[in-house]
């Protein structure tokens, strides 16, 4: 059985997590003002490249289920557990979040301040809505519109809690079985049925990126030595399977991204080069990248097309401009408001499960007996 909590490891997923949000500010710097003039001078591998950085998104929620399956794994399973779990993810996701979406109502109505004109500015109702993380559910119109993946992500941690609660009614041994049981189940009809709606219409439920969480999940557990290897080959076979026959991207991919987990997970030599100073930094702030590069990017590219820019050279220049400000923003929106909220998530703990002391011939194991044979 591997240490799947090694400080390494958890760089390495880090670091993905930095590759994920830097590849969505790619994307949508390319569908921004300057598309034509990029897709008339760039090669197609490179445009192609660019046009899937929306694929950071199946790569954030898989890295999430493994992430929150390493987090409860060891933990007790009761309602008071599953609480503070949830607390301690809302803490850390919150603060960040609800600040975010202030600078976008502070940017709009700037707009609306200059040019007089105030229908952009969201109801009290839509407000409400995005800080509850429920916008997508209500139907309420998006004005952050990278938060809807915050409101699957919310999903999954309340039916995650909810499912660790269920299982503190059955005996110890048995629940990480019926977990993974259930979690297998369910990722078979999630990745043929479910509709994410990847273009246009997205949606808002958890259902149709559950196989996501679950195959982060399985990655963990096969790092942890709860699964086989094989489990996850055959559920990497058949989200690709599914996503040629769909021919759906986010699918297929998935099962590329379960197997570089893993692979991070294992500490391979290739996982080590991820670990770089300024890889770690990105992933580091990848959720803070994430959550304010929109309108970084779409203010500064906003800008730029008001000059009526042409040039492949000069609509680079400022692509590239919006993603430095983007990741100095970003950083800078780490070191003030997310890294104090992770803070306060981490004084919120979560009970380690106490193991039984082994049994003897005569009885149960005195305890500083049990204590050295569990410390070895």
């Amino acid at each position: 059985m591997t240490d799947a909590r090694s400080p390494k490891r958890q760089e390495v997923l880090d670091t993905y997590r930095g590759f994920a949000a830097m590849a969505v500010v790619f994307f949508h710097c390319y569908i921004g003002p300057f598309r034509a003039t990029l897709d008339r001078t760039l090669p197609h591998f490179a445009t192609a490249i660019l046009a899937a950085g929306w694929l950071g998104v199946p790569l954030f929620f898989i890295i999430s289920g493994y992430v929150i399956s390493l987090s409860l794994f060891g933990r007790e399973r009761n309602v008071r557990t599953s609480s503070r779990f949830l607390a301690k993810r809302i803490v850390r996701l919150s603060p960040p979040y609800l600040l975010a979406i202030l600078v976008v109502v502070l940017d709009v109505a700037s707009v609306g301040f200059r040019k007089g004109d105030w229908h952009l500015m969201p109801s009290v109702g839509n407000l409400l809505a995005h800080a509850t993380y429920l916008q997508g559910i209500l139907g309420t119109p998006e004005f952050l519109p990278v938060a809807w993946t915050l409101c699957i992500e919310v999903q999954f941690y309340l039916v995650f809690a909810l499912l660790c609660v269920v299982m503190g009614f059955f005996p110890t041994k048995l629940q990480d079985k019926i977990l993974i049981a259930f979690c297998l189940m369910t990722f078979i009809p999630s990745l043929f049925f479910g509709h994410a709606g990847w273009t246009g219409y997205r949606s808002p439920y958890l259902w149709n990126y559950w196989y996501m969480f679950v195959l982060g999940m399985i990655a963990y557990w096969l790092s942890n030595g709860k699964l086989p290897l094989a489990i996850l080959l055959i559920a990497a076979a058949l989200s690709a399977v599914v996503g040629i026959y769909r021919r759906e991207t986010a699918i297929g991919f998935s099962a590329v991204f379960a197997l570089l987990i893993y692979c991070a997970a294992k500490d391979k030599p290739a996982s080590r080069i991820m670990r770089h100073p300024i890889l770690l930094m990105l992933g580091a702030i990848s959720y803070s990248l994430y959550l304010v590069h929109w309108v970084v990017v779409y203010r500064i590219l906003n800008l730029a097309s008001s000059r009526n820019v042409t040039s492949f050279s000069i609509a680079t220049a400022w692509c590239l401009i919006a993603c430095v400000a983007s990741v100095g923003f970003a950083y800078l929106f780490w070191h003030v408001i997310e890294r104090p909220s992770i803070r306060w998530s981490q004084r919120i703990s979560l009970r380690q499960v106490t193991p039984r002391p082994p049994r003897t011939a005569n009885g149960p194991m005195p305890n500083r007996c049990a204590t050295e044979l569990v410390s070895r």
